[in-house]
């Protein structure tokens, strides 16, 4: 077996917070993840994980005078059946001050048990799509 193996699955997330002001919103977030394959890799059958995760975020310019802005992202916490994530994200918020589309360019880096029994770093690119109300 490769040591890089590739792992491909969806999440679905949703994140609850607070506005401190234009700039910066603080949260935290649930959500449910499915693999599609290489359930192997990560040495469980289980194709489901639960993310749980504090969220901090924040605009580089003001969206007062703008029907978008770039956006800086992090999420940190857990995976129900792996563990440790951090996922930061650079991306565009289009719409205004509220009511806005979201895309996003993610890093993340997750770690769990692997089919060697062995605690390793996953670590992947991600694309994120969003609605924010």
């Amino acid at each position: 077996m490769a040591e890089c193996e590739n792992m491909q699955y969806a999440a679905v997330t949703a994140t609850g917070g607070y506005r401190i002001n234009e700039f910066l919103r603080i949260g935290a977030g649930l959500g449910a993840k499915y693999y599609f394959n290489k359930g192997w890799v990560r040495g469980t059958d289980n194709k489901f994980g639960v993310p749980i995760f504090a969220n901090l975020r924040g605009n580089f310019t003001s969206a007062y005078d703008c029907d978008g802005v770039p956006f800086w992202s992090l999420n940190i916490g857990g995976i129900t059946e792996e563990g440790f994530f951090a996922s930061p994200t650079i991306g565009y918020s289009f719409g205004g001050l509220r009511n806005n589309f979201l895309i996003g360019i993610s890093y993340t880096i997750t770690s769990f048990t692997d089919y060697r029994d062995k605690k390793v770093a996953y670590s992947y690119f991600g694309l994120k799509l969003g609605y924010e109300f």
